[in-house]
């Protein structure tokens, strides 16, 4: 209970100069995706790919992919239409589940489809779609390549050793289970609270954001990681949690 309280007196001391950013995570396995969302003003949103027969599908694994919808028909276009007259940018993280080049390139030929909604590397705008790439790619092959310009990269912890800009590499994510023992569910320890404070400490000094995933969807969740700094929240219910944020001021 005692930290509980210290988290709550931290939280309500750096509202008023910290924003929550909420990351849908599997955006596309919501009942409404995209639009949800966007109506919960979520600063990212997530969809998992993969490539069959030269073409990218939503998919987590790569059972059935025969059977699985169309990545360009049925999520980046409507993501795009929605966008249109949406006055921010946003983020969509997309999480390859098996690389291959020919899957980089399948999504970069996406992408320029819809040039002028895609934010570049080497042109930052105020609007427009950021594509952020995760999951088990080859990192500094994608940075270095440059003629993938639409590719921001969502990086690893050991990544900061590189040195990468934000224009490159703007956020660090990471599995909260290899952070601590923490599970969530119950008071954290404060060993645990000791080791999040120095990754995320690690993170800020590098001038990046934070997100871990693997977090339940709870307030005793919420209210630690916030209180600790941690900039974007994974969440699997964007409405509750921005219910949160507003009952809360943030």
């Amino acid at each position: 209970m005692k930290y509980l309280i210290l988290a709550f007196a931290l939280v309500w001391s750096q509202c008023s100069i910290a924003q929550v950013l909420i990351h849908a995570h599997n955006d596309y396995a919501q009942a409404n995706p995209i639009v949800e969302a966007l109506q919960n003003d979520c600063y990212s949103l997530e969809v998992d790919v993969a490539l069959y027969d030269n073409e990218l599908v939503i998919s987590h694994d790569d059972k059935k992919l025969s059977k699985k919808k169309s990545f360009s028909k049925y999520y980046l276009k409507p993501l795009i239409d929605e966008l249109k007259d949406y006055d921010k940018s946003i983020v969509l993280l997309v999480d390859i589940k098996e690389y291959s080049d020919k899957l980089l390139e399948v999504l970069h030929q996406d992408l320029l489809l819809y040039d002028r909604h895609i934010i570049r590397r080497q042109r930052p705008t105020k609007r427009g779609l950021q594509i952020v790439l995760s999951g088990d790619i080859p990192r500094k092959q994608i940075i270095e390549q440059g003629k993938y310009f639409y590719f921001f990269i969502d990086g690893r912890l050991e990544n900061l050793a590189h040195e990468y800009a934000n224009h490159n590499m703007p956020w660090i994510s990471m599995d909260i289970k290899k952070t601590c023992a923490w599970k969530g569910h119950q008071r954290p320890k404060s060993d645990d609270i000791k080791k999040l404070r120095a990754v995320i400490k690690k993170v800020h000094q590098h001038n990046k954001k934070i997100r871990l995933w693997n977090t339940p969807d709870n307030q005793l969740m919420w209210n630690t990681l916030i209180a600790l700094g941690v900039d974007i929240i994974n969440t699997d219910q964007p409405k509750i949690i921005r219910m949160y944020c507003l009952d809360h001021g943030l």
